[in-house]
């Protein structure tokens, strides 16, 4: 079942080739954003996406591809994913579902929860 028809908010992982998949619904979620910031939190538990409407430094423009989802290339990050988690141990997909933080206008996806594809 697709993020879309199930209204989970989520991301994928592709480990192999450092790549991550925000879904049109993180980014409906935080209400559409021009720009987004993602990062691994302080206590490196969960991967953050923050919603963004001027463009800051570091800051990700969005831009969605056909399928509606955007793609983040980042070895950086996907080793910081790789060492909180400690379950990304062999390269493949891993999805990890999140929770909308309203306050802060990021969705938060723990680490721990995370499921190999």
């Amino acid at each position: 079942m697709s993020e879309k028809q199930n209204g989970q908010l989520a991301i994928t992982v592709y480990a192999k080739y450092y790549r991550i998949c925000i879904y049109r619904s993180v980014l409906a979620a935080l209400g559409n954003p021009r720009f987004i910031h993602l990062g691994v939190n302080d206590q490196a538990t969960g991967v953050m996406v923050l919603g963004k409407w001027g463009e800051q430094q570091r800051a990700l423009r969005v831009h969605l591809n056909k399928n509606g989802t955007f793609m983040v290339h980042s070895k950086a990050l996907i080793e910081e994913i790789q060492a909180a988690s400690g379950m990304m141990t062999e390269p493949g997909s891993y999805r990890l579902r999140g929770r909308l933080l309203e306050a802060e206008n990021a969705v938060v996806f723990p680490v721990k929860d995370m499921e190999k594809l």
